[in-house]
């Protein structure tokens, strides 16, 4: 059985070790505890629905297992898809699947506090990650890769922290309908988008990520505000974007996939860099306030669109 290690005033340190199930210790766990996982491959699903829960990797490996277990996560981005880590809080609802993901419509309460560390996470049909319902969810240091959809969903969550991780191998590599996230200095490799900002969120901020997707032959873009609002895009180093279709190292437009139209407004998109992309900026918005100034681009002029 796994091992608790120290005991604290804000939790205990528990050891996980080959052999042993993550899940089941995860079920035993207090709110606060830290969840330390040894070297191995662990052929799991796992749901954290308890604040403060804090996983940690030493070389762990996570992989689905045969038979896919049944969380809040099942079928998020479509029948018969698979999240590798749900984060889930309390009475969530989700709309009916119509494209990309189900979307949140209320959440009873917030999970608090979660972390997730230094894990390798690989194969899963929908999310290698996914938070639902969170709030001041951190996932920092992972190795996403070859994933289904998305490396990393954030939906109907608040103030999710996605830094230093290495994400590749995904149709979306980060998917952010969250207020207030935080984007840093994450590796985006081999994903045909590096980072899609939904409809009507506000404050995402979306800092320092190298990005140099390949994709098939398609619609490749490295960042996608999409009827997103004060948005603050910096400091990110985009190119590779050359796979023919509608393909951008940066877009912005007005989104009415919702059925109420989203228009991208106060978004500020400055210091990036842009190189060997088919087109470095697109803008396409009826919106106002949006700074997109002090971009280093590859022919400013031939590869910087601005429309309406």
């Amino acid at each position: 059985m796994a091992r608790r290690l120290i005991s604290s005033a804000t939790g205990a340190k528990i050891q996980v070790w080959p052999g042993q199930f993550i899940q089941a210790t995860i079920n035993k766990a207090s709110p606060g505890d830290t969840i330390v996982v040894e070297r191995g491959t662990y052929t799991e699903q796992l749901t954290i629905d308890k604040d403060g829960i804090a996983l940690v990797g030493h070389g762990a490996i996570l992989v689905p297992p045969s038979s896919a277990a049944s969380n809040l996560c099942s079928g998020l981005a479509g029948d018969n898809t698979q999240a590798g880590i749900c984060v889930t809080g309390y009475d969530v609802v989700l709309a009916p699947f119509l494209s990309e993901h189900r979307k949140v419509i209320s959440v009873g309460k917030p999970v608090k506090g979660v972390s997730i560390n230094r894990f390798q996470i690989n194969n899963f049909s929908g999310q290698n990650v996914a938070i639902v319902g969170g709030q001041d969810v951190s996932v920092t240091r992972n190795d996403l890769t070859n994933g289904g959809q998305y490396g990393l969903l954030s939906d109907g969550s608040k103030n999710t922290i996605v830094s230093t991780n290495h994400i590749s191998g995904y149709i979306i590599a980060l998917c952010i309908q969250t207020p207030a996230a935080d984007v840093v200095k994450n590796d985006v490799r081999n994903c045909c988008i590096g980072a899609f900002v939904d409809p009507f969120i506000d404050d995402a901020k979306i800092h320092d990520n190298p990005s140099n997707p390949t994709c098939p032959p398609g619609s490749v873009f490295g960042i996608i505000i999409s009827g997103a609002v004060n948005t603050d895009v910096q400091h990110n180093i985009i190119k590779g974007k050359t796979n023919g279709g509608f393909t951008a190292g940066f877009a912005i437009f007005d989104d009415q996939s919702t059925g109420t139209l989203a228009i991208a407004s106060g978004n500020n998109v400055v210091k990036n860099i842009f190189r060997d992309n088919t087109l470095d900026l697109f803008v396409d918005t009826e919106g106002t306030g949006n700074v997109i100034e002090h971009n280093i681009c590859s022919t400013p002029e031939e590869l910087y669109a601005k429309h309406k």
